[in-house]
């Protein structure tokens, strides 16, 4: 029924935005935990005004992983009360505990071990293509400044994992580049004056750090020619005044009261928005591919993920359909929304040098 596939493809969507860096084990499973959350919705509404209620969907859907959770623990207990007797333990429910998971928060693997940290996406700086798909540091303020850390936009998050993928050259960069970035962050507390630490701010003084973070990235791309031409945009002072710039706009009382991705929609807003949006995930993608011509294919696997929370995060942050559909601002909302969706990581591992 087309009212079923559309509630379906909800869920489906719902649960990609929960977890959107998800193992892959995890992400292969989505559609069957979907389809177990739609047909337990359609069996318990009590009309179909009810079960096509798009302004209570998230919170039935919450009710219903509340459910499913409790149900998963009463199997839980059943197993360990028959191992304990040396019976046979019963069947549990796996799915169902995967379902209320993915439902209720983000998904945590059966090992106990937290999801990998999201990759921050750079739109403001392109830092390096040809290692686009490895994360990289974030630098901290000088101890006991008082200067929350601050996010190179350039510098995602990198895993173990990740490193070992890249070759003898590019860890060397990767190194390079973040030891340069903090350098060049912790400079702008060192020539602070009294009173310029008495008079401004906290956000001011991480909007500083940020430019300066940044301009020292870029000089190192610049330096060791692994970025190729064009793709500072201006050099490393432009970049950093760019970043300068979204950074401020992202900290504004404007971008604060701004509804973040998810949230239930605004007065414009319609499900007739669809094709449209589709048309604007195109446009994002075809950008991101544009922006990382020579990325890993790690990388350009996640492009169309990455696309699909940047348009998300476009979506429901602009005030009209006017702006969300203005391609002529389309490339400075996408490096707000980057900055939006970067956030601020709590901690970040560098390739380590031999």
């Amino acid at each position: 029924m087309p009212h079923r596939r559309k509630i379906l493809s909800r869920i489906v969507m719902y649960l990609q935005q929960r977890n959107p860096n998800g193992r892959l084990e995890w992400v292969k499973k989505i559609p069957l935990m979907a389809k177990r959350l739609e047909d337990s919705l359609y069996r318990n509404a009590a009309s179909f005004a009810e079960y096509n209620d798009m302004n209570t969907l998230r919170a039935r859907l919450q009710a219903l992983a509340s459910r499913l959770s409790h149900k998963a623990r009463h199997h839980k207990q059943q197993a360990g009360q028959a191992e304990g007797g040396g019976g046979a333990a019963p069947a549990a429910a796996p799915m169902a505990a995967a379902a209320a998971a993915a439902a209720a928060g983000p998904f945590v693997p059966r090992s106990g071990s937290a999801p990998p940290a999201p990759v921050d996406i750079n739109l403001a700086e392109s830092a390096m293509p040809a290692a686009a798909a490895a994360a990289a540091a974030a630098a901290a303020a000088a101890p006991g400044s008082g200067v929350p850390p601050i996010s190179l936009a350039g510098l995602p998050q990198l895993t173990p994992e990740q490193c070992a993928l890249l070759t003898p050259q590019q860890q060397a960069f990767l190194h390079g580049k973040s030891q340069a970035a903090q350098q060049a962050a912790h400079a702008v507390l060192a020539r602070l004056t009294p009173q310029e630490r008495a008079t401004l701010s906290l956000a001011q003084i991480s909007t500083r750090q940020r430019a300066e973070a940044d301009a020292a990235a870029a000089l190192v791309d610049r330096t060791h020619g692994l970025v190729p031409g064009g793709a500072l945009s201006g050099g490393a002072a432009a970049a950093a005044r760019r970043m300068a710039a979204a950074a401020a706009a992202a900290a504004s009382p404007a971008a604060a009261a701004a509804p973040a991705p998810g949230s239930p929609p605004q007065h414009w807003q319609s499900d007739r928005d669809f094709a449209q949006r589709e048309g604007l995930r195109s446009r994002v993608v075809a950008y991101l591919q544009q922006r990382g011509p020579n990325a890993l294919p790690e990388w350009l696997r996640k492009v169309p993920q990455m696309a699909q929370r940047l348009e998300d995060s476009l979506y429901f942050n602009a005030a009209s359909f006017a702006e969300y559909s203005d391609t002529d601002t389309l490339v400075a909302r996408l490096q707000q929304a980057a900055l939006r969706l970067g956030g601020e990581p709590s901690a970040s591992t560098v390739c380590e040098q031999p």
